[in-house]
């Protein structure tokens, strides 16, 4: 368990260091809009990338009696999905620019839209090598990809490509990291396609889509709204701000759901063993979550004129916000997590879409109330989350 730990910290830890890095270097070179634009992009591939795993890839890591079949059926399926999402990212790249006002959004997302086929080239060999535990191969792939993907970025930022530096890093990183995993992975799809395969798997695998939607748009989908109901630069302010809060917060939440779910999933049968090692988990968590982000909540100013320059200040406000939430972010994660590893995806289900209620009346708050009081709102919903799932 703790090598596991381990090398899914230094993978997730690295890659989002490294990405902290280069959006620091890239921050200071381009503006607020930059950034904005990129974002509400990165928001729509998010969450055509949910659509094209299905969940599978999580119900493909649970299953123990998996066959080459299974992982057939779903590559297949994942190639299918991914088609059509590109396809209507492509043809709704006109819509984006005229709603946000933003004529740069529709090229953008042309070119973005190849994204979910890169991700859905490589969601089995990701599968295999999270089921395997083998995230020390994890670790080298992801950074090997990143360190390169941001190195070209910021070159290409220096000399004055603007916008089109984050999106090159952005597909450039997924692009290199499927490669990487098609080389290092021996499996390699076969003419095998079967309907009842999917059908098995998609039981379980519809409710992680719906729990994979509810987090995006609860971590994600407040960029979208800043974007359109105040500007693409207050946009930008927002996801440097979060990007910061994600560098504790999120990097705990991915590292418990990479290692913790396949890793608790093997001992589901034996109770003991299972409360036990969830309880480790909560520790861990504690320790390292709590004094991280209240010290850079206390900080938040110094925080952001420091990396980022004084024309970012606008970003302290909402990160000294995102902070009080971010700190409760992993314990939610650890008691949804469980509850999946119990199979028990009824009450899974049912709190997740409790979620995504909850963030609908944050975004109305912000749009008909303000910022700030969204920032809040987000506290409370992330709380409300924290205590529907421990109660479950």
């Amino acid at each position: 368990m703790s090598a596991s730990f381990f090398w899914s910290t230094i993978n997730t830890g690295g890659s989002q260091i490294m990405g902290l890095v280069f959006g620091i270097l890239l921050a200071r070179l381009l503006s607020p809009e930059d950034f904005g634009s990129m974002a509400i992009i990165i928001f729509m591939t998010l969450i055509a990338n949910v659509f094209v795993d299905s969940g599978l890839s999580h119900a493909l890591i649970r299953d123990q009696k998996v066959t080459k079949l299974d992982y057939d059926s779903v590559f297949y399926f994942s190639i299918l999905i991914a088609l059509i999402c590109s396809i209507l990212l492509y043809f709704s790249s006109e819509f984006l620019a005229k709603f946000y006002e933003n004529p740069i959004l529709d090229s953008l997302t042309k070119v973005m839209s190849i994204s979910p086929l890169i991700y859905a080239l490589m969601t089995i060999n990701s599968a295999i090598i999270t089921k395997k535990l083998d995230f020390k191969l994890k670790a080298k792939l992801s950074i090997s990809a990143m360190l390169i993907a941001g190195i070209l970025g910021v070159l290409m930022a220096k000399n004055g490509y603007g916008i089109w530096s984050l999106a090159t890093m952005q597909l450039l990183n997924s692009l290199l990291l499927m490669v990487f995993m098609w080389v290092k992975v021996k499996w390699r799809p076969g003419f095998n396609f079967s309907y009842q395969s999917i059908a098995k798997h998609m039981n379980f695998g519809i409710k992680i889509s719906i729990a994979n939607l509810a987090n995006i748009l609860y971590t994600k989908s407040y960029v979208v709204v800043v974007g359109k109901y105040f500007s693409i630069t207050n946009a930008g302010y927002f996801t440097r701000a979060d990007s910061l809060k994600n560098l504790p917060a999120g990097m705990l939440s991915k590292i418990i759901m990479r290692v913790a779910y396949p890793l608790l999933s093997k001992i589901q049968d034996d109770i003991r063993t299972l409360r036990r090692s969830n309880i480790q988990i909560i520790k861990f968590t504690a320790v390292i979550s709590i004094p991280i982000m209240m010290g850079m909540a206390s900080v938040s100013e110094e925080l952001i004129v420091t990396l980022i320059g004084e024309k970012w200040l606008p970003s302290a406000e909402i990160l000294l916000y995102l902070c009080f939430a971010g700190v409760l972010l992993p314990f939610d994660t650890i008691n949804m997590n469980i509850i999946k590893v119990h199979g028990r995806m009824n009450i899974y289900l049912t709190i997740e879409l409790v979620k995504i209620f909850l963030v609908i009346l944050v975004l109305f708050i912000g749009v008909f109330i303000g910022m700030k009081e969204m920032l809040i709102a987000i506290i409370m919903h992330t709380l409300l989350s924290l205590k529907k799932a421990k109660y479950a």
